[in-house]
């Protein structure tokens, strides 16, 4: 038994690829996820969950999502020479719906130029420009427009111009703030650094008011499980198979270049195999894909076989290479009587009336 399209991961690209698969009715798509799949989850569905574990530090309300092995695969760096040794958290989501489930719900794009070096200078062709990707940028989301706020924001025709009104993602932004927000604009303001009105619409740079991935009806969590998957998990042609590990993609490689035919996983104990009539798709992270790359024998030949794994495909750039951005905090102390996020974080009676709100 198996499917025509096999998804390795049920996370922020896996759901979507799978729900654009199965609009077609003729083909089968499967979703093996390792997470678990937790629909009305409040810890999820809560904006501010998210604030204790960022900081690393509990608020006393229980919630935490980054850091929390239910949720989060729990990943560590190796000791890092540059930052005196120190040992770097990668939280990465462990759950349906990825790490769209865990993270901070920032909505933000890069600026056009970014995206241009992804088409131009690497030779990806014009479909990831700027040009190309900004019709898929717009189809994902259903945008509600900012409240003005900062000094120096102005209402942007632009601005609504590269938002989409129809998609399944609901973007808008917060109907709260602090009393530090306006001061510290009004700094940055005053050194040269302007306020934008239009951050998404090719320049990203700026002081900007960031939308983030909440529904502005319900107060909760967007994110791949309850956009791309919940709605239509009735689909006949859909199947998720959650809690499920793959732990290698098998080939066919008695063909002149090896075709991936399906996976092995692991499910409450006992191991399967699952075949892929088209095509095994692997969306399974920035960390884990090329893990199970490797562990299936595709990568560096010269690492495979010294930890005794046969090489199916010699690629040598497979678990190389790896960048992301890093998250570092400067702590200020303010008078008595500021709001601040912290509240969200440390005050246990703020943050239960905010919550009930």
């Amino acid at each position: 038994t198996g499917f025509d399209f096999l998804v390795v991961g049920g996370g922020t690209s896996g759901l979507v690829v799978a729900n654009r698969l199965s609009e077609n009715p003729d083909v089968t798509v499967g979703i093996l996820e390792a997470g678990t799949y937790r629909p009305g989850d409040a810890l999820i569905l809560t904006p501010g969950a998210t604030g204790p574990a960022v900081l690393g530090t509990e608020s006393g309300t229980g919630s935490q999502l980054q850091g929390n092995a239910s949720y989060d695969w729990m990943f560590n760096t190796e000791p890092q020479t540059g930052l005196d040794g120190a040992i770097v958290r990668y939280p990465s989501g462990r759950v349906l719906g990825g790490s769209s489930a865990i993270n901070t719900m920032i909505w933000i794009r890069a600026s056009a130029s970014e995206y241009d070096l992804w088409g131009n200078d690497f030779g990806n062709g014009d479909e990831w420009t700027w040009d190309g990707l900004l019709p898929y940028f717009m189809k994902s989301e259903t945008w509600t427009p900012p409240p003005l706020i900062l000094p120096g924001q102005e209402f942007s025709a632009e601005l609504a111009s590269v938002h989409g009104t129809s998609g399944y993602i609901n973007s808008s932004y917060d109907n709260w703030d602090s009393d530090i927000e306006i001061p510290i604009v009004q700094s940055a303001n005053n050194l040269g650094v302007f306020t934008t009105s239009n951050p998404d619409g090719g320049n990203g740079t700026g002081i900007q008011y960031t939308s983030r991935v909440v529904n502005p009806i319900t107060g909760e969590r967007s994110y791949a499980a309850n956009a791309y998957y919940e709605p239509f998990a009735d689909r006949p042609n859909l199947k998720l198979i959650s809690e499920a590990t793959v732990t290698r993609v098998l080939f066919n490689t008695d063909t002149p270049e090896p075709i991936a035919t399906g996976v092995e996983f692991i499910w409450g104990g006992e191991t399967y195999t699952v075949n892929a009539n088209l095509e095994v798709i692997m969306a399974a992270g920035a960390i884990l894909t090329p893990k199970l790359l490797e562990l299936s024998g595709v990568g560096n030949a010269t690492i495979l076989e010294s930890f005794g794994i046969d090489v199916v495909l010699d690629s040598p750039f497979v678990g190389e290479n790896f960048h992301d951005h890093c998250v570092t905090y400067s702590d200020f102390q303010l008078k008595e009587g500021y709001t601040t996020l912290d509240w969200l974080t440390f005050n246990t009676t703020f943050a239960t009336a905010a919550a009930d709100e």
